[in-house]
């Protein structure tokens, strides 16, 4: 699955305007940061939002919010 999130990342990364990527990066830095550590490197939600400052209700946005990108792009095909 860590493969074929970050080949997913990077088609949407791609079809982006390099601008509007970076604006991206820049403001959701932190819910990707959440999203990677909860989703990829397994680490419970609750430590996850202590260590990055975010409340516990960003979180999990963030995991469901870059799911349901992956998801729209795989064609359903990523849980």
């Amino acid at each position: 699955m860590h493969d074929t999130s970050l080949s997913l990342l990077e088609r949407v990364r791609s079809r982006a305007a390099s601008a509007e990527w970076q604006r991206l990066v820049e403001l959701y830095t932190p819910l990707l940061a959440g999203f990677r550590r909860q989703v990829m490197e397994r680490q419970p939600a609750a430590q996850v939002s202590a260590d990055l400052g975010m409340p516990l209700h960003s979180v999990y946005a963030a995991k469901s919010r870059v799911l349901a990108a992956l998801r729209a792009e795989a064609g359903g095909l990523v849980d």
